[in-house]
């Protein structure tokens, strides 16, 4: 006999013990903060035997439902009485977990998890050897791009999920491959060379995909503000859109939270940057040799898959708790996004931790120029001509010293043109600093003092990161 899902699992804050804080029933066995083991096992045992008659999708719900509730629970101590939810409730009902791609017009398609439990730091090793095996990176890329993969497998444990920008001078520079592997081993993956942002964040709300899109630089510029909006809220777990829907026009929020890979030659858009992890791939030089990544080296890769599935069915719970520390050198955007991938590094241990941390730095050091917008790269070029030690220059001696270098950009900043003082003034105005004349100045002109630019730069600009020793690709 099938029961319904509202039958077998209730969430409610009525109880026949008014003592007890009530967090809900499954499958008719009451469940309080306070229930212990024994209470767990009953009420799974007899919601197995009311899943036997559901369908996979009631199915995949009440496993979801049944998780949700079991987190709710707590010791004296504070300490979660389930120490894995999601492994604790599989074992009754069996493991559901999904990687996508295969099947033509269904981008999900079921998967088994592996049936050992997997160690994260051996999982990653072989994740980060696959990555290095078939193509060049750069430094620090292949254990990022590990600790990615296994990031999308968990992502709704985190609060912040990171874009990877794969960005390039030229092409064949080895983005495609990357995507490819991405494709083969994340959680539902969704390949697309061009997406809409209705498509996007529709997408979002049916699948919860691991987003690979290509040729970013090939984007439409009439879709491109809309699309690009969505990309930029959905690294947050609030990050959402309003469309209204129906024949009654009701407003209806989707969820836009989703890992998201970005491939494309050139830079991304400077909010989309803000949020990434960049890696930037370089063209194999000529001696540098990458194993050929045929139907034989996909099949092992693939194999990944489903041991990514089963580490995610054993550590979400435990990934949720975990708060790693942050390394210096990083924005307070920086630090957000690599928050998720520093928890799976500290769950790996050994030298995991370290390494990712390292690497993390570099990749997010060697990203951060082109993540300024002009204003920020016009406030570094201006303090860097105070280095020399003056206390004060002219708007006139700025431009000038800023436009002799002719391959800085500044011959042609101003829509084309050489920038000129009122060009120059008006930018710096939008950091609230104002020119001034100087009574030092024999020709009274106006210009700054480095003690007017010094707290701007301390704000706006990025430190210096310590240099990243160690790291290896």
């Amino acid at each position: 006999m099938t029961r319904s899902l509202d039958e077998s699992l209730q969430s409610s804050n009525s109880a026949s013990d008014p003592r007890r804080v009530h967090v809900g029933t499954i499958a008719g066995v009451d469940l309080y903060a306070d229930s212990n083991l024994a209470d767990v096992e009953a009420a799974l045992r007899a919601l197995a035997e009311q899943a036997k008659g559901l369908d996979s999708g009631a199915r995949a719900i009440t496993r979801e439902g049944a998780i949700g509730l079991l987190r709710a629970l707590r010791q004296p101590d504070g300490s979660p009485t389930v120490q894995s939810s999601a492994r604790t409730v599989d074992a009754f009902l069996g493991p559901t977990a999904k990687v996508g791609g295969s099947a033509a017009g269904d981008p999900i398609a079921e998967v088994e998890p592996a049936e050992e439990p997997q160690g994260t730091a051996q999982l990653l090793g072989d994740l980060e050897a696959a990555f290095a095996r078939h193509v060049v990176l750069p430094v620090g890329a292949p254990p990022v791009l590990a600790l990615w993969v296994l990031h999308t497998w968990a992502f709704e444990a985190a609060d912040y999920t990171p874009r990877l920008a794969l960005t390039s001078p030229t092409k064949r520079c080895g983005k495609g491959i990357v995507l490819e592997l991405l494709g083969l081993v994340c959680r539902v993956p969704m390949m697309a060379a061009s997406v809409t942002a209705a498509a996007l964040y529709r997408s979002i709300e049916a699948w919860q995909p691991t987003l690979l899109i290509d040729e970013t630089d090939n984007i439409d510029q009439k879709n491109a503000g809309e699309l690009r909006a969505v990309l930029n809220g959905g690294y947050t777990r609030s990050g959402s859109v309003i469309r209204c829907e129906g024949d009654d026009h009701q407003p209806k929020p989707f969820s836009a939270f989703a890992p998201v890979t970005l491939a494309g030659i050139g830079s991304l858009p400077d909010t989309l940057a803000d949020r990434s992890v960049p890696i930037r791939m370089e063209r194999k030089a000529s001696g540098a040799a990458v194993a050929r990544f045929d139907r034989r080296a996909r099949e092992k890769v693939r194999a990944l898959a489903p041991r990514c599935a089963r580490w995610a069915m054993d550590n979400a719970d435990a990934l949720a708790e975990l708060s790693p520390d942050l390394p210096e050198g990083l924005n307070d955007r920086q630090r957000d996004i690599v928050e998720p991938l520093l928890a799976i590094a500290d769950l790996a241990g050994g030298a995991w931790p370290e390494r990712s941390r390292k690497a993390l730095v570099t990749l997010c050091a060697q990203g951060e120029a082109d993540a300024m917008d002009v204003r920020e790269r016009l406030l570094a070029a201006v303090w860097a001509l105070y280095s020399d030690g003056s206390d004060f220059l002219t708007l006139k001696t700025i431009v000038e010293r800023l436009t002799a270098d002719e391959v800085a950009g500044w011959v042609s900043a101003n829509k084309g043109r050489p920038i000129d003082s009122a060009w120059l003034s008006r930018q710096i105005r939008r950091f609230k600093v104002e020119p001034r004349q100087s009574r030092q100045d024999t020709d009274r002109g106006r210009g700054y003092l480095r003690s007017d630019l010094a707290p701007v730069v301390e704000r706006y600009l990025p430190p210096v990161a310590p240099p990243a020793e160690g790291v290896t690709a």
